[in-house]
């Protein structure tokens, strides 16, 4: 999992992250098979799911993630960057480099530096990870001889 980050044709070496040793593993599951997607054409629906796994540090690792873009395409180009700045977040506010960044525990603090009446606009999230469908969104037609 380290060669695929770090190695020189590495999957995901586009993620590399200075000053971590950062290892992880990119991956992509098919909706369906690719000769139905070909007769039913390029229809978003049927893009493949992209998935990437992360840790930190290589040998004693202090963070894991997980993330699943479903419909994203492939691992390292959807799920890759999610997992690497989760981790890069993770590794800038332990080592206090979170200048500007509001977080759950220096929230409080800006609220107060800005006054009670601050507008909510003012205090965003560090990262904010929404979901590609929301749950009114209208489930894909159902392909014939297809289980639900």
């Amino acid at each position: 999992m380290y060669g695929v980050v770090n190695e020189q044709h590495g999957t995901a070496g586009a993620l590399k992250l200075a000053g971590v040793d950062f290892s992880g593993k990119s991956g992509t599951a098919q909706i369906i098979n690719y000769d139905l997607r070909s007769r039913l054409g390029k229809n978003k629906q049927f893009k493949d799911n992209s998935w990437f796994v992360g840790y930190a540090p290589r040998r004693t690792p202090e963070i894991v993630v997980s993330v699943l873009v479903q419909a994203g395409g492939h691992g390292s180009e959807a799920a890759g960057p999610v997992v690497r700045d989760v981790v890069k977040a993770y590794y800038d506010k332990k080592n206090k480099k979170t200048d500007g960044t509001v977080t759950a525990e220096n929230k409080e603090n800006k609220r107060r530096d800005l006054g009670e009446g601050a507008p909510a606009a003012v205090i965003q999230p560090a990262l904010s990870l929404v979901g590609p469908q929301s749950r009114s969104a209208k489930r894909p037609p159902r392909i014939h001889g297809e289980r639900s």
